[in-house]
Parts: structure tokens; sequence; C-alpha cells
């Protein structure tokens, strides 16, 4: 297994991995035809990828035990705390983050809950959630590009039928992407040219496809509904948020040469469990 050379990634990319987060060179620009970002992680071999990934959610994690009343308190009732990740698997040892305990947080501690890990006054931008009673997220802006056209938290651009007709009207390009507002600054899950379905870029969301009810991750091929980790975040970093979406998650190789998993019918329902709760 070829492992990630991080001084070669430095030298050729501007991207510094032995720091957390990550530092980025502002003016690194792939040429225009390229087809990756960074392709010598996204096309790596998702074990040498995931020591990558493992690296970054150790610093993740011991940063909001650091900073969070939110993430100490839950993790102390539950028996856990940055000692006990050993390897990504431990992983799901942490509880899960449900869309309840993040509203209560901020209605016991306004505006941004206990979960903040900056103070109030660096932050400065925010969003707010799509689907229930607002939270408030940090923010990223949204980047568009000419002829094409990002869509997401709607089902309907993982719709043939509804893409056709998309792309029919508007003489464009439809790309299918989703998340969550509060894994901003952008979407993690997207289709690549070749539209097999989203791609997990796992080196910054950790995304798990896990069975509703226990929360355990569910094997490739499998349904479930995709549980969000922050990688990178300072701000309000989620672990374990649920989405309660419902997707099928897959392994297999996409056509693109990225070997990040990928849920290739879209994000297409919500948990029914979350359905029958109201």
């Amino acid at each position: 297994m070829p492992a990630l050379d991080w001084a070669a990634l430095r030298g050729r990319r501007g991207v510094d991995l032995t720091v957390w987060p990550r530092r980025y060179d502002p003016a690194y620009r792939p040429p225009p035809e390229a087809a990756h970002w960074l392709p010598e992680v996204e096309c790596a071999d998702p074990a040498a990828r995931d020591a990558l990934v493992f690296a970054k959610l150790t610093r993740q994690v011991r940063y909001a035990w650091e900073r969070s009343a939110f993430y100490r308190r839950k993790w102390q009732d539950a028996g856990v705390s940055p000692d006990a990740l050993r390897s990504l698997d431990d992983l799901a040892r942490f509880p899960v983050v449900q869309k309840a305990e993040l509203r209560a947080a901020q209605a016991a501690a306004p505006p941004f809950g206990d979960y903040l890990c900056i103070e109030p006054s660096e932050v400065a931008r925010t969003t707010g959630s799509a689907s229930g009673r607002p939270t408030r997220a940090s923010s990223g802006a949204r980047a568009s590009v000419r002829a094409i056209a990002s869509f997401s938290g709607e089902p309907g651009a993982g719709i043939p039928a509804t893409r056709a007709l998309i792309e029919e009207t508007f003489g464009g390009r439809c790309v299918d992407m989703g998340s969550m507002a509060e894994m901003s600054p952008w979407m993690t899950n997207g289709e690549c040219g070749h539209r097999t379905g989203m791609h997990l870029w796992q080196d910054l969301v950790y995304t798990q496809v896990c069975d509703p009810e226990t929360f355990r991750p569910r094997p490739y091929g499998a349904e479930g509904t995709p549980v969000y980790t922050h990688l990178e975040r300072t701000s309000q970093p989620m672990i374990r948020l649920i989405s309660d979406d419902r997707a099928r998650w897959v392994d297999t190789p996409c056509p693109c040469g990225r070997t990040y998993p990928r849920l290739p019918d879209g994000l297409y329902g919500r948990s029914i469990l979350h359905v029958q709760a109201g």
C-alpha cells in the first residue's frame, strides 16, 4: 500500500497536511483541463487515505473535547474520550448527535449553543438549516459555474427524468449534491463529471452510512442514513451528526479515478424512523 507523500503534496500542490487544520496555498490552481483538484488524495488507495483521515479525526475530536462543553459532557456520559479513538472503527463508539440536541443547546446557550468552539466575536457569517426549526451554523459561499447547475437538498437532480427535463429546459448540466447546512462551508457529497452518484469526500467530511436504529456503519452496498463528521472545522464541528436522509453507498470504481465511496442513487428519501417521529 503506497502511503501519501505529504512533503510532495506541500511542494507540488501547496497543501500542508502536517498541521491541523491543513494549510492551503491560496495561489494554487490546477490546470483548467485537470479533472481533479488534489489527485494524490482523491485517487489514493483508500487505506492510505484513511491514514490521513484518522490523523485529522484524532485532532478534530481532541479539539472539540478541549473547547466544547457540549461534546465533553456528551462523551463523558457515553463513557468515551479522545483516548478511546485508536482507529477509524472506534468512531462508531462515539454517540451520534441529533438535530434536536443542537436546537436545545442553542436555546440554553444562545445564539450558537455550547458546541461553539471559537469566541462568538470570531463568527463572520452564519446560515440556517433548512429542516425543522433552523439552527445557526457557520457558512461559506456557493460558487456557480456557467452552464452548470448544482442542486442540493432536493431529490429532483437524482431522478433521471427530472434531471433530463432540467437540462433540456436550461441548456446546462444538472449536478446532484447534498449534505446538511451544519456541514458547510461546502457540500461534501457531490457528483463528478461522469455523474455516477455523489462522491463522499472523506478527507474533509468523514461519512458513515449507518443503520438508522443502532447507528453502526453498514457495509458497502447497503442502505442507511448518512452520519457526518467534520475533519477540519474549528467553529462548530459536527462529530457524528445524523442526517436522517436515506441513501445507499458503494465503493465500486468510478471512471473519474476517484476512490471515494459513492451514493449511486443520491439522497432519495428520509429515514423511516424520522417520518414516524414526525
